[in-house]
């Protein structure tokens, strides 16, 4: 039963807002995405807000399995769900590091 409230509890925290943080330029974000790419290693993301007075935005942990035309799907670490994220809506943008042996 604990693993089942551990898995909740983590899928609660996935959604929780953030308070904002710095504003990454493309460059850096471009850069981190391809290393991410490249190394099949796992990232965490904040989105821009949809609201210029919001001081708070979700983290988005997971993976990227694909991109194109300035799109990246990310398998989200919590859901398992693929989201298709623009890369200019990115705001900030870690990487993490692998879990498992067998991830980069």
């Amino acid at each position: 039963m604990s693993d089942h409230t551990a898995f909740l509890s983590d899928k609660r925290k996935a959604g929780a807002p953030t308070p904002l943080l710095p504003q990454m330029d493309n460059s850096t974000i471009d850069s981190r995405l391809q290393v991410a790419w490249e190394k099949s290693q796992p990232i965490t993301l904040q989105l821009t807000p949809d609201f210029d007075d919001d001081d708070h935005a979700p983290m988005i942990d997971g993976a990227i399995v694909g991109f194109a035309s300035g799109q990246i799907s990310l398998m989200q670490q919590a859901t398992g769900e693929i989201a298709n994220i623009s890369v200019d809506q990115i705001r900030h943008i870690e990487l993490l590091a692998p879990r498992h042996w067998w991830a980069a």
